[in-house]
């Protein structure tokens, strides 16, 4: 084997095992966002849900200030119901 050939081989095996390295650490990374996506995935779910929870609590809360304020009308106009 020529001088050239051992230096474009030594190359190839640097190069080749710089490309399985980076390979893995890419697969880790990918692994690592496809755990992050899952997880804001369920955060948003949570949030979509304690949202939609909050906008019924406030549409009874506003129903019963409403109600509340036509049963004092009520009152004010023909006195307390007994």
């Amino acid at each position: 084997m020529t001088a050239l050939e051992r230096q474009l081989t030594r190359a190839y095996r640097e190069l080749s095992a710089q490309f399985a390295r980076e390979r893995t650490q890419h697969a880790e990374q990918i692994e690592a966002l496809q755990r992050q996506v899952e997880y804001f995935a369920g955060q948003v779910k949570r949030l979509i849900a304690d949202y939609r929870t909050a906008r019924r609590d406030v549409a009874r809360a506003v129903e019963m200030i409403r109600q509340h304020g036509r049963q004092r009308g009520h009152e004010r106009d023909h006195g307390p119901s007994r």
